[in-house]
């Protein structure tokens, strides 16, 4: 039998083949997965900055005017927009798969103003009087730590 210098390299290239074809649904799934993770870190440090902010809000509101907190809070990438007014603080954040809002609702007028850059930030709350001498709770970022 007489064997063909190419044929070796088209056996090795079929094998190859048939490996790639193999492996690429692992790499596909895998990156899946990795997309899932990084879905639900985001989801959860949002959840975890809005239940900060809004037990300190509670109880600084509580407290009455003057009390003042200043916390830490972290946010993740792809924040569209920090909206803090009336009632109610909503996060809006960007996904693969569509848009998220995170909502917290208070029985009591809050207002402020939060980048809406990522990383670690310091948050003052703090209870002030409105026109009408009604406790409000301001919300409002002193300076982002990186």
């Amino acid at each position: 039998m007489v064997k063909r210098k190419g044929q070796a390299a088209l056996e090795y290239m079929i094998i190859l083949m048939i490996g790639l074809v193999l492996i690429t649904p692992i790499i596909i799934e895998g990156n899946k997965k990795i997309s899932d993770l990084r879905s639900t870190t985001a989801a959860l440090k949002i959840t975890e900055t809005l239940n900060a902010i809004s037990d300190t809000s509670r109880l600084v509101y509580s407290q009455g005017v003057p009390a003042r907190i200043i916390i830490d809070v972290e946010l993740p990438e792809y924040i569209n927009s920090i909206n803090i007014t009336n009632k109610h603080i909503i996060i809006t954040h960007e996904t693969e798969r569509g848009i998220s809002d995170f909502v917290e609702t208070f029985d009591f007028n809050v207002t402020g103003d939060i980048s809406i850059l990522s990383g670690l930030k310091k948050v003052k709350v703090e209870a002030i009087y409105d026109i009408s001498d009604k406790v409000w709770v301001n919300i409002s970022e002193i300076k982002r730590i990186y």
